[in-house]
């Protein structure tokens, strides 16, 4: 049996690491750029000592504003290991992002990379931090004069920023020790202490799924990864080459891409042959079908194990391989051994307790939860009951030991007096042929206060003429007050950078259509 974890320290760990491993962390396929465990730690000091230069001190924060890179990774790193908070923002921030980012975490100093426009630069000199632009991709000579023989104390912490679900943006505080801690639980979980797993980090390293579970996981298996940019439409196009060229062993997936890839096997009416042995492969950050599962195992040969988490989490669940056997729709595997779940009824808009049956608030409690949210003044606001659970803002129930997610809170309307959970609309019109992905919206209703309009993405190869096909076999699927108030076909959805559907952009695009 699993033991309860307890808080790891992150220095200690790595350098234990740097003693042991002679091997890359990070891998690349130019020359001479591999960096081992021991040369990478040696640059971290070096980064440090010229964060010092520049006048952070423990408890300071750094805004860095780069696309995915080794000198991110040296950045962060050097943040958790030097007691500093560090806050990464995407590099197509606007400049009211940069700012409100800025003061909501009390940047001291903000780096930017030296591609960005001068007129972005221009306008952030109103910023009363410090601004440097540094180049990425060069081989550190840059950094070379600086000494790597500082003292460095750990208990560093991330700060992801995000628009939160009211589009309010909020500032979350994780501690880095916490956050290394809950990878080694998750590795341990999965026996994979000792695998020296390489991944491929082509998520953005400006969300926590770059940074947590594509770098930190990597490094707790004592293995490697290669920083690739971001995913996007080529990505699907040299997939299986880059697995091949990178030797690359571990995935960790998104439906997004999941979805991507099975379309393409299906245009060209062809699955990959590939040389390498996937041993790991891993998905998250949003809902996906049994289907869509069984269909990419078959066609690539490779079984996907779904993770749920939040960034206030990490993680709450995991599929294990003995499980995938007893798969339930819309499961998210069983709850890990040291988180403490407690499922309540729901209090709906109006605070009435609802008798609706499709799932219980989701609380949680862990050894590995967020520090809180910072407020615009930077202060800190736990947001946990007097119990010390957090809400997820999910609806759950649990069966056969599985954790099955039915919808989030703000997915739920109240049409004339019935509760409709949204993505089970969504999950019944992708079951109707073509239909690639659907995604259902509310808007304000004149006589049922409430209602909803689904946007449909479709595929070419299952021509759908009208929207009245899909309407007329939705209507013999669900009950009359869940009909959708208009169906539109769209070419694609808004998404964040790691692939979700932006619903709050999609709601406004919408409103323009209907």
């Amino acid at each position: 049996m699993l033991q309860k974890p307890h808080v790891r320290d992150f220095l200690y760990d790595f350098s234990e690491l740097v003693k042991e491993q002679r091997h890359e962390i990070i891998c690349t396929d130019e020359d001479g750029n591999d960096l081992s465990y021991l040369d990478f730690f040696i640059l971290v000091k070096k980064m440090t000592s010229w964060l010092r230069s520049l006048g952070m001190n423990p408890g300071d924060t750094l805004v860095v504003m780069l696309p995915n890179s080794v000198e991110f990774v040296l950045l962060f790193f050097s943040c958790l290991m030097g007691g500093m908070r560090f806050s990464p923002i995407p590099c197509t921030s606007t400049q009211k992002e940069v700012e409100s980012t800025i003061s909501m975490v009390d940047a001291k100093l903000l780096i930017m990379s030296s591609h960005l426009s001068d007129s972005l630069v221009q306008e952030c000199k109103e910023i009363k931090s410090i601004i440097v632009r540094i180049y990425v991709g060069t081989d550190f000579e840059w950094i070379q004069s600086f000494s790597d023989d500082i003292n460095i104390y750990g208990g560093g912490s991330l700060v992801i920023t995000t628009s939160g679900s009211t589009g309010r943006p909020k500032a979350i505080l994780v501690d880095g020790n916490r956050l290394w801690s809950s990878g080694m639980a998750f590795v341990d979980l999965h026996k994979l202490k000792r695998s020296k797993l390489r991944f491929w980090n082509y998520l953005p390293m400006s969300y926590l799924g770059g940074l947590f579970n594509l770098v930190l996981i990597p490094v707790a298996t004592k293995g490697s990864f290669v920083i690739g940019e971001p995913f996007s439409g080529k990505t699907f196009l040299s997939f299986w080459q880059n697995i091949e060229r990178y030797k690359i062993d571990a995935l960790w997936m998104v439906p997004s891409i999941v979805r991507g890839l099975i379309r393409l096997a299906e245009l060209t009416n062809t699955a990959p042959k590939r040389d390498c042995i996937i041993r790991k492969c891993f998905l998250g950050t949003a809902p996906i079908t049994i289907n869509e599962k069984n269909k990419f195992s078959d066609l690539f040969d490779i079984e996907m194990l779904e993770n749920y988490g939040l960034t206030e989490t990490t993680f709450i669940s995991s599929e294990v391989v003995s499980s995938i056997s007893n798969r339930l729709e819309n499961g998210v595997g069983g709850i890990l051994p040291y988180v403490e779940v407690d499922l309540r009824p729901l209090k709906f808009k109006d605070n009435e307790i609802s008798t609706f049956d499709s799932g219980y608030e989701l609380w949680v409690r862990s050894p590995f939860l967020m520090l809180g949210y910072l407020n615009n003044k930077g202060e800190l606001n736990e947001k946990l009951d007097d119990k010390g659970f957090f809400n997820t803002g999910d609806l759950a129930k649990i069966e056969n030991k599985n954790l099955i997610l039915t919808g989030r809170i703000k997915d739920l309307i109240k049409k004339g007096g019935y509760m409709i959970m949204l993505p089970e609309i969504e999950r019944k019109a992708m079951l109707y042929p073509g239909v690639m992905e659907a995604a259902a919206v509310p808007i304000a209703h004149n006589f049922y206060g409430e209602s909803y309009v689904l946007a449909v993405r479709v595929d070419n190869k299952t021509p759908i003429d009208s929207t009245s096909v899909i309407e007329v076999w939705l209507q013999k699927q669900i009950a009359k007050h869940k009909w959708p108030e208009k169906i539109i076909i769209m070419e694609d959805f808004p998404r964040s950078s790691s692939g979700k559907v932006k619903k709050e952009t999609l709601a406004k695009k919408i409103q323009t259509l209907v």
